[in-house]
């Protein structure tokens, strides 16, 4: 959010971890919201609202998606994006492709870090969750570090469903 506001582009976060949003505070970035999925769905907390982006980055973890997805598509001006990205499912799948919660345990980083509980989703059921939140599918692209031979994350572009 700092890369932006520097830009002169008004940004505002949303985070579920309280010690996540007082570090956003702490840095300087005054515009962050704690929330859970759920206030965010039954529109408990003031965000604002007619934004052109909305950008969910590695927070779609739970298993029901779509009312949060359809709470963000009401969030959006007309011609608004949003923008998610995820692990990549064919990364992720390790051999299991199918819906159904899986746990990090962050064993490749350093520091101490609690295993955590995400729900993976195959491609399809992404599609079918943004379909469901009234969103069309927009773009899609597969980030891959040049010395690896599979992508190592999924950006999905989706716009909301223009009504005539």
């Amino acid at each position: 959010m700092r890369a932006l506001t520097e830009r002169s582009i008004e940004a505002v976060g949303v985070d579920g971890d309280a010690t996540l949003v007082e570090a956003a505070r702490a840095a300087g970035t005054s515009a962050v919201h704690l929330a859970s999925y759920e206030a965010l769905v039954e529109a408990k907390v003031a965000i604002g609202r007619d934004y052109n982006l909305i950008c969910a980055n590695f927070a779609l973890l739970h298993q029901d998606i779509i009312p949060l997805l359809a709470a963000m598509n009401t969030l959006l001006v007309p011609d608004g994006a949003l923008v998610i990205q995820t692990l990549h499912p064919w990364t992720a799948a390790a051999g299991d492709y199918q819906d159904g919660w899986r746990t990090e345990t962050f064993a490749g980083f350093k520091g101490q870090w609690q295993p955590m509980p995400w729900y993976f989703r195959t491609l399809s059921s992404w599609l079918n969750a943004l379909d469901m939140a009234g969103f069309q599918l927009a773009g899609l692209q597969e980030p891959q570090h040049p010395q690896s031979p599979v992508p190592q994350s999924l950006l999905l572009i989706a716009e909301p469903v223009r009504r005539e």
